[in-house]
Parts: structure tokens; C-alpha cells; sequence
């Protein structure tokens, strides 16, 4: 006969003891003690209510069994049940937790497991049941994210939410965020009070997010929250928290849309308006200016919201197969790449092999991708020597808007004259240049089938 796997018995109050890392609340309650546990559930999670429905009843239902976790030393940590179990404390002490009424209960009914992943399995099949109280989106999240960490396949993920990479982004970026706000932040994630649930207004933000310092990374990499500004980040969380908890009544209508939340971070001093020159600037988006010589002038300079100072290529995400001849390319680039720290250092170099680095993956994804057998390099709009032309070929065939503005608007004159006026560059003017040939070649080298489904192959 098997083993049981788990005992049906009652247990002494006093040796349940409260979860502090469940993710129903885990890291949105300030306190450490079961005391500080037992008020957030109270006030929080509406524990306030099963304390009512204990005191009206008269009694603990026996069939509402408390799901916990044997301990060495002998206590039972409550992995399923916390808000009951934290009513039942509540009412042996009634003064200390504000209530009117008391109620003498010694003992819980339970259920003991010894074996943590299976009591894990347990909760989430419970949990995934609309008969229960459904977890919210931030307790979703940072399950998620924990069971990620732990190398839990696809399915058992999928057991909290379908939608894995949405609320990966969720925790990873809440992860970054507490360590700047904690509280205050923890305030307005919570889905009771009035400054809580406010999640859905971060999450709309996303859309902005390399306007505000950090960008998040494909499932593969679970999603991992990318900060390449991390003063403009650490201003942006600041920001926002401060001004949410100073509005309360701010819903996700404010940031519903792009130009919204471009208006929105414009207001609150997040994004800088440009200037008159900047916005000439753009516009163009350096292109050179000719003197009356016909010869090209130094182009203006990029407009882009970034304060980096590392080496170029600092976060190359390579997701398909690429040839040596490719990985020598970007692997030169990164050995010969300027700081723009140190006093030394190639800047002509590091541009011109930017440069190499963006042709080359350019060539390659045209020759790796496939249109009815036969590679794009060999179409007539893609089959020409001139760099500009296969770049502008590309752009056409993009599905989304901001990729192929980002093509359109990368201009190769840059480096032309670098190489071909011998005019040396800023370290400013370096790295902004570094920023755009980075995201596209990280576009160009995502998991092939990625890549390819951003691409209207019809118009090929």
C-alpha cells in the first residue's frame, strides 16, 4: 500500500504560522513579524470579512481545511489558507487588531504535506478554479516569475496565467521598481484602497519604456528588464509613484494611447520637449548639410534619450544561429569598441566596424531568409551593391512602424564621413550612433522565426 502524501488532522493555533513569502502578498505588505501579517491581511485582503462570517457562523468550517507545510522544528507553515488562519489569530486577540468581537479557538482543521512541490501543484490546480478568490495580477506575476527561476516548464506556468510574458514583464520590472519606491510603490499595486490598483497604468507604460530608460527582453531570456539609462529609469518610477499617490483617482485612460503617453511623461518632466533645433533635427534626422562647395558638413546630431557612457555593443542578444564570418564581425567590433570613460581609444575605428557590424547581419538575415526557396539577397529589390538600397528594401517589407522608421531614419552618411572626410566624432555622437546600430542588429538577429514574422514577405 503507498504511502499517504498528506494528513487530514487538526493542529494548535499557535503552531500555524502565517506565510510571509506567499504570492498572494508576498513583498507588498512592509512588515516582518505575524502581527504586521495579520493586519495587512486584514485590511488588504479582505480577512475583515472572514472574520465577520467566523463570528456570525459561530464556528470554524471544518471543510475549509488549511493546506500546510510541515517544519523541522516542528511548527506548520500555512501555504493555503493564510487569510482564515489570520482571521481565527485576529479574533484571540481582538483589542490588538481593532475588532469588537472575540472567539476562543484552539485548534484548525488541516491538511500536512512534507513534500513542498507537490503542495505547490496542489495550490495552483486549486487556484486556477473560479470558486476561489482569484489571485491578482502583481501575486500572478511574481509566482510566475519564481517558478521561471526555478526552471518550471511551460505548462506549470501556464497553470497561473496563460499570458507567461506578460506578467513576466510584470515582476521583472517590479523587481527593479520596489528598489527605488518600496512602499510607496507596494501601495499602489494593491488591489484595495484608494491608491491601490494602479498595476494596469504601469503595464500601459511599457509601451513607452526605452523613452524611460529600459526595454525588456524576448522570452527567452524570460523577459528580463534591460535598464540602459539608469538615471533616467530611477526618474521615471520616482516620478510616476510621486504622482500617483498625489492623484489617486488616475486610471490607465490617462496613458491608454502612444501620443497619450507621450503627452503624459512630456507633463510630468519625464521626456524633454525638443527644441527648435531639435525638432529641425529630427525631422531630418542628421542628415548632412551640403556647403557650397557640394561637400557634406558635419551631420547634426541624434536625437536620442540616452545618457549610456559603456562600451559599445554592451548588450548584443543574439537568439539564431549566425555563421563564424558573422561572429568574428561582432566579436571585433566589441574588442575594438571606444569608451567614451577613457581619454584612449579608437573612435573612428569603433564607427567604421559599427558600421561593417550593420552590413554584414544586413547581408546575412537576406540571405538566410527564404521567400518560395530562394533567398531575399537574390530579388531584384534587395540584389543591389548599394548599402542604402538593400537597408531601404528592408524597410518596405517591415511590418511595424517603428522598426521601419528606425531603418529609414538610420542614415550611413554618418559613417561615411567618418571614413571617407577623416572627421572625427564626439564620444556623444559615438554612442548615439552605437544605439541605433545595436537595436537594429539585435532586431535582425531574434529567433529567425520572430524575425520573419515581422516582415510582409507578400510584397517581396
Amino acid at each position: 500500500m503507498a504511502t499517504p502524501k498528506y494528513v487530514e488532522t487538526d493542529v494548535k493555533l499557535s503552531d500555524l504560522v502565517l506565510d510571509a513569502s506567499n504570492p498572494r502578498f508576498a513583498q507588498l505588505y512592509s512588515g516582518n513579524s505575524q502581527d504586521d501579517i495579520i493586519r495587512y491581511l486584514l485590511e488588504e485582503e479582505d480577512a475583515m470579512d472572514l472574520v465577520r462570517k467566523i463570528v456570525n457562523m459561530g464556528f470554524f468550517r471544518p471543510d475549509k481545511r488549511l493546506w500546510v507545510l510541515k517544519q523541522p522544528n516542528g511548527k506548520y507553515l500555512v501555504k493555503d489558507g493564510n487569510r482564515r488562519c489570520a482571521a481565527v489569530k485576529a479574533l484571540q486577540n481582538p483589542s490588538k487588531y481593532g475588532l469588537s468581537r472575540s472567539m476562543k479557538i484552539d485548534k484548525l482543521p488541516v491538511i500536512i504535506y512534507e513534500d513542498a512541490k507537490l503542495l505547490e501543484s496542489m495550490i495552483r490546480e486549486e487556484h486556477t478554479t473560479p470558486s476561489v478568490k482569484e489571485w491578482s495580477a502583481i501575486a500572478k506575476a511574481l509566482e510566475v516569475h519564481r517558478l521561471a527561476q526555478n526552471h518550471a516548464s511551460k505548462e506549470v506556468m501556464m497553470s497561473i496565467d496563460s499570458d507567461i510574458s506578460r506578467f513576466l514583464k510584470i515582476a521583472n520590472f517590479y523587481n527593479q521598481a520596489v528598489k527605488i519606491c518600496g512602499d510607496r510603490l507596494n501601495e499602489l499595486l494593491r488591489n484595495s484602497g484608494k491608491k491601490g490598483r494602479k498595476l494596469t497604468i504601469f503595464e500601459r507604460l511599457f509601451q513607452s519604456s526605452e523613452s524611460c530608460g529600459y526595454k525588456f527582453g524576448n522570452i527567452r531570456s524570460n523577459n528580463a528588464i534591460l535598464i540602459h539609462d539608469e538615471a533616467l529609469f530611477k526618474k521615471y518610477v520616482n516620478t510616476i509613484v510621486k504622482y500617483l499617490q498625489k492623484n489617486p483617482d488616475t486610471t490607465y485612460h490617462v496613458v491608454d494611447k502612444e501620443k497619450d503617453q507621450k503627452a503624459f511623461l512630456l507633463r510630468l518632466g519625464i521626456l524633454e520637449a525638443p527644441t527648435a533645433d531639435e525638432a529641425s533635427s529630427t525631422t531630418t534626422d542628421a542628415a548632412p548639410s551640403t556647403t557650397s562647395a557640394g561637400r557634406s558638413a558635419k551631420p547634426r546630431k541624434f536625437i536620442i534619450p540616452t545618457n549610456r557612457t559603456e562600451n559599445l555593443f554592451p548588450v548584443l542578444n543574439v537568439l539564431r544561429t549566425i555563421p563564424d564570418s558573422l561572429k568574428k564581425v561582432l566579436q571585433e567590433g566589441q574588442r575594438i569598441c571606444f569608451n567614451s570613460n577613457k581619454d584612449n581609444g579608437y573612435p573612428n575605428a569603433s564607427v567604421s566596424l559599427l558600421r561593417i557590424a550593420f552590413e554584414s547581419t544586413l547581408d546575412f538575415i537576406l540571405k538566410d531568409t527564404l521567400v518560395n526557396g530562394n533567398s531575399l539577397s537574390r530579388r531584384n529589390s534587395f540584389n543591389d551593391d548599394r548599402l542604402s538600397y538593400r537597408k531601404k528594401a528592408l524597410a518596405n517589407i517591415v511590418k511595424s512602424t517603428s522598426v521601419r522608421r528606425k531603418l529609414e531614419h538610420f542614415k550611413l552618411e554618418f559613417a561615411n564621413l567618418i571614413i571617407h572626410d577623416n572627421w572625427t566624432p564626439t564620444n556623444k555622437e559615438i554612442l548615439e550612433y552605437a544605439f541605433r546600430v545595436e537595436e537594429l542588429i539585435n532586431w535582425m538577429l531574434q529567433e529567425k522565426s520572430v524575425f520573419e514574422n515581422d516582415l510582409d514577405l507578400s510584397k517581396v
